[in-house]
């Protein structure tokens, strides 16, 4: 199964997240699955994504994934803010 990991992190230095995660979780996604992070946004400001397999992801309060979603190829790493009270919603790509 198609695995994405998460990480969040309370500081950024430079182009780099710094010190260690606040929070990290693993979310498993297949074709025709969608899974949903909920992050403690408390102590999150920045996130690293990376999945084993390409997948497509949404941010947002409520967000849905579509065909015209963010595409993260496998194993490439991604880092991102995440505003308070924002979720990571994810999902395989179509190959």
């Amino acid at each position: 199964m198609a695995k994405l990991s998460v990480a969040a992190f309370s500081s950024v230095s430079g182009s780099l997240v710094a010190g260690q995660p606040t929070e990290s979780l693993v979310l498993d996604f297949a074709s025709g699955a969608v899974e949903t992070a909920v992050l403690d946004v408390s102590n999150v400001r920045f996130v690293r994504l990376c999945a084993d397999a390409p997948c497509l992801y949404e941010t947002g309060v409520s967000p849905t994934v579509s065909a015209a979603s963010r595409y993260l190829p496998a194993n490439t790493v991604e880092v991102f803010r995440l505003d308070p009270g924002n979720r990571i919603r994810v999902a395989a790509a179509a190959e």
